[in-house]
């Protein structure tokens, strides 16, 4: 059996927090045995409950990196795509110089199936907290079209639970421009 370490054990504890290893990845990777490194879990009182305490600090920050990738999908986001071009030097032709840069931005739009998801989660709280008080949820979207998806998304509880309003005209029309922040999703309780 190899003998136990605070290096190893170091080691141990941040590949348990860092990423999503198996214990058969891990034991690989330091080059002990899995059988040791169960050992080493029963009979380390303070190993076990270090790897207790690691695989608690990863579930914290996969739940925040969760909570952030929702949030971009609520939202909605920007990417940017850049290319470059190039072409061989006029006094070198091994030597490539950069002929032009293309950057493009692509909106991407608020998800309808997440914005779903969150208000049915917030509908079903609000009826747990107080389910005598009935409240409308008004849900301003930024054009029409947005409106009308949410809508069929939500079904019934549209009308009972929820007031999808537009804050803009269709993308389609552009003799008003939208009042509502891009992406925007509004929220007030009635």
């Amino acid at each position: 059996m190899a003998k136990f370490t605070t290096e190893l054990a170091t080691r141990i504890l941040q590949m348990i927090e860092h990423d999503m290893y198996t214990v058969a990845e891990i034991c690989r990777a330091v080059g002990i045995n899995r059988k040791t490194f169960y050992e080493w879990k029963n009979t380390k009182p303070e190993f076990c409950d270090a790897i207790e305490e690691a695989i608690e600090r990863r579930n914290e920050a996969l739940v925040m990196l969760a909570r952030m990738s929702l949030k971009k999908k609520l939202e909605g986001y920007t990417i940017t795509e850049e290319k470059y071009y190039y072409e061989p030097a006029k006094g070198n032709p091994q030597e490539m110089v950069l002929k032009k840069k293309v950057v493009k931005k692509k909106e991407v739009a608020p998800d309808h199936r997440a914005i779903k998801m969150v208000l049915e989660r917030d509908g079903r709280k609000q009826v747990e907290e107080s389910p005598v008080e009935n409240k409308l949820i008004e849900i301003g979207v930024v054009d029409d079209e947005t409106k009308v998806m949410l809508e069929d998304f939500l079904g019934e509880k549209a009308v009972s639970t929820y007031r999808v309003v537009s804050r803009g005209k269709s993308p389609l029309d552009s003799q008003a421009p939208p009042t509502a922040p891009k992406g925007g999703l509004e929220q007030s309780h009635y």
